[in-house]
């Protein structure tokens, strides 16, 4: 009996001991509170679970697959592969819808049951002809309750950008000093080297006094633009790569950009000229080439405003991520 006794006394330590170590490994948000297991992100007190967040990556999965074969997931960029980086910005992307939703639904806007009804008949209609694409949204779980959340999101998310939009519109004083400040065009010319070193070694001459365009001429590797003293003309936001854009459209005519590193090397940029939308009227553009870039400006103010506003949403939330749960 004491042998019994003893053996039940050692089960029930065990067990207190492998609860207690449990209740240790529990996730826990930042006011505290445990949150379940199934649990990707906890934003303003709302959970996102892994099973929402699978169905997520089996969509743009599928998406990868068609367009780039599905060796591309082992694929590496900068040391990680490609398939843990697309499922991080998964991930920051929920997160962002969730704090849109939450943003809009504290404005006078209603959500239209009919529109979410509408939409979600005319997807599955569409999906209807596509027997594979049926059968891939029956294995991995994507059932009416998860299309219908995903329309609701897109409304939220057009009304989000209706609203911001609408604000940067409505900003006339602004937008008329952007009108005279803001860059649309640049001409500038550029010297690509393969080489960090070299490209400092040329940064030094230039800085010393050398001829930009002779040195374009004598060092650069990009043989578009090298002979013609590095000239690339006129262009636009949105035709360079996001690094040589940056650097380009952040200088004033005149002026020479720091060593700038993209994809193809390692650049210097010269501006000649900046054009802004008032500088273009008085350039005698066409009204419809300052309709389009007046447009264009727009479009690009709200893009700005948009992230603006995302950012501002982030820090005012209570935002906990646990990406080691979609590894």
């Amino acid at each position: 009996m004491k042998t019994i006794k003893r053996s039940l006394s050692l089960t029930l330590a065990l067990i207190l001991v492998l609860a207690l170590s449990l209740g240790g490994c529990q996730k826990k948000d930042s006011s505290g509170a445990v949150v379940p297991e199934n649990a990707v992100a906890v934003v303003n007190g709302e959970v996102m679970d892994l099973e929402t967040f699978n169905k997520a990556f089996a969509m743009v999965e599928r998406s990868y697959n068609e367009l780039y074969g599905d060796t591309i997931w082992t694929q590496e960029i900068q040391g990680q592969t490609v398939r843990d980086m697309i499922r991080e910005r998964i991930l920051e992307a929920m997160v962002i819808e969730k704090l849109i939703i939450g943003h809009v639904s504290s404005t006078d806007y209603k959500l239209s049951e009919e529109e979410v009804e509408e939409a979600y008949t005319a997807f599955m209609e569409t999906a209807a002809e596509d027997a594979d694409l049926t059968a891939f949204y029956e294995a991995n779980g994507i059932d009416e309750a998860y299309i219908k959340s995903q329309i609701e999101s897109k409304l939220y998310t057009e009304e989000f950008e209706r609203l911001v939009y609408t604000e940067v519109e409505g900003d006339t004083a602004n937008l008329e000093n952007l009108y005279d400040t803001y860059p649309l065009q640049v001409d500038a010319s550029h010297i690509l080297v393969a080489e960090a070193a070299l490209a400092d070694e040329i940064k030094g001459k230039i800085a010393a006094g050398e001829d930009f365009a002779e040195l374009a001429k004598q060092y650069s590797v990009d043989t578009g633009s090298a002979q013609t003293g590095g000239a690339l003309g006129l262009f636009g936001r949105g035709t360079m790569v996001e690094e040589f854009e940056k650097a380009a459209f952040a200088l004033k005519a005149g002026e020479v950009s720091e060593v700038i590193q993209s994809q193809f090397g390692y650049h210097i940029i010269k501006v000649h000229d900046v054009q802004t939308l008032n500088t273009m009227k008085a350039n005698g553009a066409s009204e419809q080439e300052i309709e389009i870039q007046k447009s264009a400006l727009l479009s690009n103010i709200a893009q700005d405003a948009y992230l603006a506003k995302i950012d501002a949403l982030k820090a005012e939330a209570t935002v906990d991520t646990f990406p080691e749960r979609i590894k």
